[in-house]
């Protein structure tokens, strides 16, 4: 058995470091996993793994390997709150351009729109008959050096320019952009107000214990004002 008191054991562990780093690793991983989530859907369950994992290491950390931190009192996470924030907001607009730019998505489904009446008067009940045809351009030999034509992703006419059709799906991007991020914003701020920060019950034991403080406060103010008026009663010889 041990004759070292808890102070002594202590002493001879690692001394305690900034949480800054803690908070900077969770920030990063924060950044990563909502900026890219559209590009890498399953980022989201992995970083909930690793957190898992990180949760016990550092519990472990701070309870057997380091020196009891010096607590000091906060009232939140400070710059980090609005760091986090501004991340949440530039995830928003980089999920929308990824969707809108990187996917077949909005082209398929402009394509679709666009011939869905011509389709149909034909007898053709696949929405996108042909599109895969339709978005191959073409590559002339003089623009190869080849003696064949050859056929790339692109919405451009003979001569390599952009048809029509690409400044429309441009345009339709950049709307989705602009409805997609707002109706996010939208989203976030509906749960914002909806989930107060503080809850219910925290908030009544709060308000309960200021009220407790007020009403000890007033005793207080009553009881001196009462022992003033007796001492003043005291001292004045004309009550006596």
């Amino acid at each position: 058995v041990s004759t070292q008191s808890t102070g002594e054991r202590d002493y001879v562990l690692a001394e305690t470091r900034d949480v800054f780093a803690e908070y900077l690793e969770m920030v990063i991983q924060y950044g990563f996993v909502t900026i890219f989530v559209a590009a890498f859907p399953l980022a989201p369950l992995l970083a909930l793994v690793n957190n898992l994992l990180e949760t016990r290491l550092d519990a472990f950390k701070f309870v057997a390997q380091l020196r009891r931190p010096t607590g000091l009192k906060c009232k939140d996470i400070g710059i980090w709150y609005n760091i986090l924030s501004a991340v949440g907001k530039i995830a928003i607009v980089c999920n929308a351009g990824i969707i809108a730019f990187s996917s077949d998505f909005l082209p398929m489904m402009l394509y679709a729109f666009e011939n869905a009446d011509r389709y149909k008067a034909m007898g053709i009940e696949e929405r996108l008959y042909g599109y895969v045809n339709f978005s191959l351009a073409y590559a002339s030999p003089e623009m190869t050096g080849l003696n064949i034509t050859c056929r790339y992703w692109a919405y451009r006419d003979r001569d390599g320019k952009h048809n029509f059709f690409f400044w429309k799906l441009f345009s339709v991007q950049l709307l989705f952009i602009i409805f997609f991020e707002h109706i996010v914003f939208g989203i976030v701020k509906l749960v914002d107000i909806v989930i107060p920060d503080i809850p219910s019950s925290v908030q009544l034991k709060i308000d309960i214990d200021e009220t407790i403080a007020k009403l000890v406060l007033d005793d207080d103010d009553v009881n001196n004002k009462v022992d003033a008026a007796t001492m003043t009663t005291d001292l004045d010889p004309t009550t006596k």
